[in-house]
Parts: structure tokens; C-alpha cells; sequence
């Protein structure tokens, strides 16, 4: 009964927890929604989040013929997967026709700049986990490598696109740079009409 699910953000203040919706009750072997409603901020406060989560609720155990209860209610705790929220959770993988020309036609001002070091080893495997953290989609056929083998390809430039939260056109270029025993060396840049939104995009790197 009374099943709730509880959220704790490990840090940022980028949402507000403002109400939940528990489930009332919880039959064994049924199941049922519960939600915990989160307020956004504002996209200058916005940064990956990840929340624990757990349910809290009561046991009644009843008969299974009558549906009475039986001794005590008591509460118990069940813990849950972590919650990450970023902000390429408000990004559409929406391209451009003309990659080269919206770049250009995008006031460099609002361009949020950054470079990484990234784990992997192997130029395709660095593009897929940029692709996937951005949330954009790859333009002019830069999210593939000609003939589908990038084993001896050492250097790749990425073309990204998207439509952030707000019809906010995003755009990213991105140099990778295999570095034999060290990784791959990301520069990237990240264009928008809004500095705020493009400051948010590159926090969904790490």
C-alpha cells in the first residue's frame, strides 16, 4: 500500500521535486504506476543530473481467500536503478540540409568551446558514444567512415545537428584524434542563437 517513489538528486539544482503521484495499493504479481513530478530550471542551471531512486511503501499481508489482513503493516524500502537526466534528453536529432551553410550563418558568440580526452581507442566507437551523448544526429555522411571500417583512420571531423528544447537550432563540430595508448583526443564546438543552450550541450560530455 501507499507505494511512493522516492528521488535524491547527488547534486545541481537544475529540477525541483514539487509533487509525486503514489499507487494506492499494489497487488502481488500486478503492476502499477507511480511518479514523482520534477520541475525544470532554467537552462542556464541546466547540467546531467542523476538521481538515486527507491520505492517506499507498506506490506499487508492478507488471506488469500477473504482479503483480510493478517498481523502487523509494517514499511519496507526497495532500491532502484540511478536516474540520469541530461540535457540531450531535450535535444530532437533534427539535421540541416546544408550543414556547412548554417554553420557559417550561426553567430560564433553563442559557440561554447571544449576539449576531452576520451577512453576509447577506436575512432568508431568515439563518434557512436559522442552521437549518443549529444543526442544529435550526424550530417553530410560524417557518422559513418567510407567502406565501414575505421581501423586504420586516425583522424575524423563530425558534423552534428539537433533542435534543443524551445525550436533552439544546434550545431556541433567535432575533431576526433586517435592517440595510440592515450585514447582519443575530442575538440569540439558547439554553436547556437542561445550561449546558454550551447553551454548545456557540452555538459553532456564527461
Amino acid at each position: 500500500e501507499n507505494v511512493v517513489l522516492d528521488i535524491e538528486s547527488d547534486s545541481g539544482t537544475s529540477y525541483a521535486i514539487i509533487g509525486d503521484v503514489p499507487a494506492e495499493m499494489v497487488e502481488y504479481g500486478k503492476t502499477v504506476s507511480a511518479f514523482t513530478v520534477l520541475q525544470r530550471q532554467t537552462v542556464e542551471s541546466m547540467q546531467p543530473v542523476c538521481f538515486s531512486c527507491q520505492l517506499n511503501f507498506n506490506v499487508v499481508q492478507v488471506d488469500s481467500d477473504s482479503g483480510e489482513p493478517l498481523g502487523d503493516v509494517y514499511t519496507e524500502e526497495y532500491p532502484l536503478e540511478n536516474l540520469l537526466i541530461t540535457p540531450s534528453d531535450y535535444m530532437a536529432k533534427i539535421g540541416v540540409a546544408d550543414f556547412r551553410q548554417a554553420w557559417n550563418g550561426t553567430d560564433d558568440r553563442n559557440e561554447a568551446l571544449g576539449k576531452f580526452t576520451l577512453p576509447v581507442k577506436a575512432l568508431e566507437h568515439a563518434v557512436s558514444s559522442l552521437i549518443q551523448s549529444l543526442g544529435m544526429v550526424p550530417c553530410d555522411g560524417t557518422g559513418e567512415f567510407p567502406g565501414g571500417d575505421s581501423s586504420d583512420r586516425k583522424q575524423h571531423m563530425l558534423h552534428l545537428a539537433g533542435k534543443f528544447l524551445g525550436g533552439h537550432e544546434v550545431l556541433a563540430r567535432a575533431q576526433l584524434t586517435v592517440r595510440p595508448g592515450e585514447g582519443t583526443l575530442l575538440r569540439v564546438a558547439v554553436r547556437c542563437d542561445d550561449k546558454a543552450v550551447s553551454v548545456a550541450v557540452m555538459s553532456c560530455i564527461n
